[in-house]
């Protein structure tokens, strides 16, 4: 990379890819969560010579044995199957781990129609449904409320980093119970699944 795209690759919603092929929050999300956990991410590159990426995290006090998401103040699951949509690879992945992490099952689909095939097959199987706003073909809203139609009970959290395309209230006027912002933290994203877990009980 040159050094004017090496100095905004943290950016969020800054990409050299067009738009319809990603929206520039991977690396911004990889940050925001190091950041949060007080690491740092560093990277050199070159032109033609590619990049490295060095994360170094502050290491964990030798008499504790517990993560972050088992402290008594991030709410963690106990086995719930979420399913989480997101055209994105690299958000899916963070996504998937945060949640694995959290003790929740995980199923993941980075096409929308794909998604909506799983959960039309079988909707009760589904706990949680979290789905990213801006993608291909089917846009996240489309994708809850065909689900809702299908089962109107089913909590649906909707991603987004494109805040002025559909707003939070916007969202959740269609059936929604929770909007969140990429880049998240795991701390945010347990909450808002808690809270909707909890409602749906």
């Amino acid at each position: 990379m040159d050094e004017a795209t090496l100095s905004r690759i943290f950016e969020p919603f800054f990409t050299t890819k067009d738009p319809s092929r990603g929206t520039g929050l991977g690396l911004a999300t990889v940050h925001g969560i190091v950041s949060s956990l007080g690491g740092a991410v560093l990277v050199t590159s070159k032109p033609g010579q590619g990049s490295t990426f060095d994360v170094y995290l502050p290491a964990a006090p030798a008499a504790s044995q517990s993560m972050q998401c088992t402290q008594p103040d991030i709410p963690t699951g106990s086995g719930q199957r979420i399913l989480v949509v997101d055209d994105e690879p690299q958000i899916l992945d963070i996504a998937a781990s945060m949640l694995e992490q959290l003790g929740y099952r995980c199923i993941t689909r980075s096409s929308s129609m794909e998604a909506f095939e799983f959960f039309r097959s079988d909707p009760a199987r589904i706990d949680l449904v979290i789905t990213d706003q801006t993608m291909p073909g089917i846009t996240g809203a489309d994708l809850a409320r065909a689900m809702l139609e299908l089962r109107p009970d089913v909590p649906i959290i909707l991603m987004t980093g494109f805040s002025e395309v559909l707003g939070r209230d916007d969202a959740l006027s269609l059936g929604i119970r929770e909007y969140i912002e990429k880049p998240f933290t795991m701390g945010d994203l347990a909450q808002k699944v808690s809270s909707c877990l909890l409602e749906k009980e």
